[in-house]
């Protein structure tokens, strides 16, 4: 994310990080519909032609106030990190455990040598909201990088994960708000350059993808 926002800025964007949107100013468009005329912060409005709203979880409550639903489920997220260990990997970034198992652990390794792991069960949401389920996260990580056997867990991060109700992404503008451009999904990091390379040539040229024709926040209405 740093890298993405250093890149922004030399290539003439204005970067105002860890600085929270509390609403949004509209005004009507003269045909029944609305347009987003700035983004209300905390230090102050930012007047926009276009705004793209990726807000993860606070996405609907800021679509609400442009008339919109973007239902999300309740979706429980969790991440392990452990203390640096030793390079466990050579040639191989992410490792990811079978998917018949109860559980379904993947795994990387970051450049300070610390071991992130995320763990998934049989139902949705992940595993890691209790000692018992973070137990069997590293036990079954270890079952298949045996080196992990004596890793200590450092941090355990935990919140929920912006899930549209259909399991499907959010995307495009909305018909009834023509300068507001959705983008909600899970998976984001995976889906990231397909889903920004189609969004910009949306939001840049002014046409439509149909291969995102399904996943417009009209079928929600």
């Amino acid at each position: 994310m740093d890298a993405s926002l250093a890149w922004a800025s030399e290539h003439g964007a204005e970067v105002r990080a860890h600085t929270p949107a509390v609403g949004l100013r509209l005004t009507s468009a003269g045909d029944g519909r609305r347009r987003v005329e700035a983004v209300e912060t905390a230090e102050g409005p930012i007047p926009c032609d276009v705004l793209v709203l990726a807000a993860g979880l606070g996405t609907p409550a800021l679509a609400a106030q442009a008339g919109l639903e973007v239902p999300l489920k309740n979706s429980f997220g969790a991440v392990i990190l452990t203390e640096p260990r030793p390079r466990l990997f050579q040639h191989t970034a992410v490792v990811q455990t079978a998917r018949d198992l109860d559980c379904r652990v993947s795994l990387r390794q970051l450049p300070d040598g610390a071991v992130m792991l995320h763990g998934l069960g049989t139902g949705e949401g992940s595993l890691g909201g209790t000692d018992a389920e973070l137990a069997l996260v590293m036990e079954t990580a270890a079952r298949f990088v045996p080196s992990l056997q004596a890793a200590r867990v450092a941090e355990v991060r935990r919140d929920g994960r912006p899930v549209p109700r259909d399991g499907m992404p959010v995307l495009g503008f909305a018909r009834a708000v023509p300068n507001l451009y959705l983008a909600t999904t899970h998976n984001a990091i995976t889906l990231a350059p397909v889903v920004g390379e189609l969004a910009a040539i949306e939001i840049l040229d002014g046409v439509e993808v149909d291969l995102l024709a399904p996943y417009r926040v009209e079928r929600f209405s």
